[in-house]
């Protein structure tokens, strides 16, 4: 496997910002350069606001309960797993 870019967002919080979550601008400039299909493409985020983010970006969504919000009740990803590895799994699954 091989990284191809990072991202990240300057802006802080509080300011208008089209790339600070949960707007998908990092998603956005990522598809344009590498030619992403946001069809075949999954987010993974620990907060709910990362799975905003993905959904406006129209990308499925996985919330894994790694991270400081741990609450998942009423959460719009599309899975609730764990961690990053059962992410993974579910990943490879919908590939297949």
């Amino acid at each position: 496997m091989l990284i191809d870019a990072t991202y990240f967002c300057p802006d802080v919080p509080g300011q208008h910002s089209s790339c600070r979550k949960p707007a998908p601008g990092m998603i956005v400039e990522a598809t344009r350069q590498h030619q992403i299909d946001l069809t075949r493409s999954f987010l993974i985020g620990d907060k709910e606001i990362d799975v905003e983010c993905g959904r406006k970006a129209g990308v499925r969504t996985i919330r894994v309960k790694t991270g400081p919000e741990r609450e998942m009740a009423g959460s719009m990803a599309d899975w609730i797993t764990k961690d990053v590895p059962a992410a993974a799994e579910i990943i490879l699954g919908a590939e297949s």
